[in-house]
């Protein structure tokens, strides 16, 4: 979130939040997480990427600028700021920035000083009550809607569909708008609490981003709070942070790993259908973890879903026990079986072909109206 103060005293006084820090005397007062729309030196990007990781913008002294983070989830142990600010230590997270301290509100605050220019940052977030004390996690600044294409310094640093960094001004103008995006979540159709649902920007030509994350309430209800661009929702199985995809029973459990929304503008407030995750696996074949090619898996489209895929994946060791991205993904249909023959077919995969003896999974995929679709949680698999 950014709240500013103008150099020059004569100038009025931005509109500031409670939260926001006091300026020192004779400064400007910067808090970044607002992309001050409408303001000369100010980028505020919905929709496309920024070029460059930073600018120099003019000549003057350096303003002080305020950091704030905001977590929509309990647990968190520690906020710091890391980012490209021209110093040695630079995207280092045991060296921030800053290192920010949590009010009574539970906003994370801190200050930096710096001269006029464009910076690229994050947020590195330890701790999370649905998972471990020490999860760690980037987040790009849900308040700022200025972006830029994380430069290679970065952790989150990838060369195809480049992750987003979050892109500060300063001097700054007047804080970015909020809305919220609500939702909610149903098992069987009755409202159900702890899932994870998750925030994370999702611009054109760009790799989506974690921003943050609640957990939803007893109603099944979810609410998070962002500025103007495009995003999208993952609402995750509820241990999805303690537990491993080889940990989970799909038969036991019944429910989806998780639910991914389509992407969305949240220049208004945004509320997403409801999303249901109770899944039936009775149907889904083969069950047993030794397999020959070619396979067939079979499955069960659910009667209020549109279409459905299979998916196989693999691992980075080839032993792994939780999955990314699809290694093979057939296309959408209404068909309930699907021929494998070993051959993976998309970007991710880091292998051609099935290999003997190796550890893989297979789920599926299903589209739920035009909003959501649905992972399932996934079986393993090995072909010999």
């Amino acid at each position: 979130m950014i709240r500013s103060r103008a150099l020059n005293a004569s100038l009025s006084l931005a509109l500031v939040s409670t939260l926001a820090a006091c300026s020192s005397a004779g400064s400007s007062t910067t808090t970044a997480g607002s992309g001050g729309s409408g303001t000369t030196g100010v980028t505020t990007v919905s929709g496309t990427m920024a070029t460059t990781a930073t600018t120099s913008a003019g000549t003057g002294g350096a303003s002080t600028t305020t950091f704030q983070y905001r977590p929509a989830w309990d647990g968190v142990t520690s906020v710091d700021v890391i980012g490209g600010f021209g110093t040695a230590t630079d995207w280092d997270p045991k060296n921030p920035a800053v290192k920010l301290a949590k009010d009574a509100s539970g906003t994370w605050t801190g200050t930096l000083e710096l001269p006029p220019g464009k910076y690229p940052y994050l947020f590195h977030v330890v701790g999370d009550s649905a998972g471990m004390m020490m999860e760690s996690r980037y987040a790009i600044d849900p308040n700022l809607s200025a972006f830029i294409a994380c430069p290679s310094g970065s952790p989150s640093y990838t060369m195809k569909n480049a992750n987003p960094c979050s892109q500060l001004s300063v001097p700054q103008g007047a804080p970015d708008s909020t809305q919220h995006v609500k939702g909610k979540v149903t098992y069987s159709g009755a409202p159900i609490a702890g899932y994870l649902a998750e925030i994370e920007r999702d611009e054109p030509m760009s790799h989506h981003y974690f921003a943050d994350r609640v957990d939803t309430a007893a109603d099944g209800s979810f609410d998070l709070t962002v500025a103007p661009g495009n995003y999208r929702i993952q609402i995750l199985y509820p241990d999805f942070l303690t537990k491993t995809d080889a940990d989970r029973n799909p038969f036991m459990l019944k429910a989806l790993r998780r639910a991914i929304s389509a992407s969305f503008d949240t220049s208004m407030p945004m509320t997403l259908p409801t999303v249901e995750m109770a899944f039936d696996y009775s149907s889904f074949k083969p069950t047993a973890a030794a397999a020959t090619l070619p396979t067939t898996f079979t499955f069960t489209i659910p009667q209020e879903a549109g279409k459905e895929r299979a998916a196989v994946y693999g691992t980075p060791t080839g032993m792994g026990k939780s999955i990314g991205d699809p290694w093979f993904a057939s296309p959408y249909g209404t068909t309930t079986s699907v021929p494998f023959d070993g051959t993976f077919n998309t970007m991710q995969a880091t292998e051609t072909q099935v290999k003997s003896g190796e550890s893989y999974f297979w789920g599926t995929w299903v589209e739920m109206g035009t909003m959501w679709n649905g992972e399932s949680m996934v079986l393993p698999i090995t072909w010999n």
